[in-house]
């Protein structure tokens, strides 16, 4: 929701005769239909991709915090997974997120204080908002308010172990179709710098 209507209506824009069928899915699901022909080009995170899976990195985002706006922890400018561990937590319950969210902490060494699980991103918001917890999160919305218009503050996480790449995934060894190489340069400059 964050990346794919602005690059699938300017693509439409520079190519009109090409119909692009959107398809959703976890990273599992979207190598299956990569695999299987349904799909020419996904789009997801480097996460779990296996090694017929040829990712082209298209840009790089890092993991923040998301608290509620009168959280004691709202006021730093950054912060840093020793300081989250015994707060609360709303976890993104999907498997790719969870197993990297859990695995930032791992990394670290501590265990978090998981207070509530919801595979819905704008319920996990909302959750933030009433002051269920915090949350770490990868994509940020433009607009830092829950769908009940509660504020929410998002704060850098200081400390991740690495940044996570947005990949556009081809099946590798696969002739490339003209329409999946003009889908993938125009994300790379859409997207570009």
């Amino acid at each position: 929701p964050f990346l794919m209507p602005g690059l699938l209506a300017e693509f439409g824009g520079l190519h009109p005769d090409v119909t692009v069928e959107l398809g959703i899915g976890t990273v599992p699901e979207l190598q299956i239909g990569l695999r299987r022909g349904q799909y020419e080009v996904a789009i997801s995170y480097d996460l779990d991709l296996d090694a017929d899976i040829e990712p082209t990195p298209l840009f790089e985002t890092t993991p923040y915090v998301l608290l509620p706006s009168d959280h004691r922890l709202a006021r730093q400018s950054s912060i840093g997974l020793r300081e989250l561990a015994d707060e609360p937590l709303v976890l993104l319950d999907q498997p790719q997120p969870t197993a990297y969210f859990l695995g930032l902490f791992a990394t670290a060494d501590l265990d978090p204080s998981i207070a509530e699980r919801t595979p819905s991103f704008e319920l996990l918001r909302s959750l933030v908002a009433r002051g269920f917890g915090y949350s770490l999160l990868i994509q940020r919305p433009a607009g830092d308010t829950s769908y009940e218009g509660l504020p929410l503050e998002a704060r850098p996480l200081h400390d991740p172990p690495h940044r996570m790449h947005i990949v556009a995934g081809l099946l590798r060894g696969l002739r490339r179709t003209r329409r999946a190489e003009a889908f993938l340069d125009h994300c790379l400059n859409a997207l570009a710098g």
